[in-house]
């Protein structure tokens, strides 16, 4: 899972090592067309430019 680390301020390129992460789907779609409902975790621990550790939680959905 990519994700974009952005803070106000100068840009950094923080390097981070996954630690977890989980991808859980609530609502699997049966047809072309239909959605599909979930949620995204990831936690990653910072190695160098930056100030702390990162975890990461959402939801999603798409079409199939």
């Amino acid at each position: 899972m990519d994700y974009s680390y952005t803070t106000s301020g100068p840009v950094i390129y923080p390097k981070i090592k996954m630690v977890a992460q989980k991808l859980i789907i609530t609502a699997m779609p049966k047809k072309k067309g239909d959605m599909i409902y979930g949620s995204l975790y990831f936690k990653g621990k910072c190695e160098s430019d930056c100030h702390e550790d990162v975890e990461i939680i959402g939801d999603f959905k798409g079409k199939l």
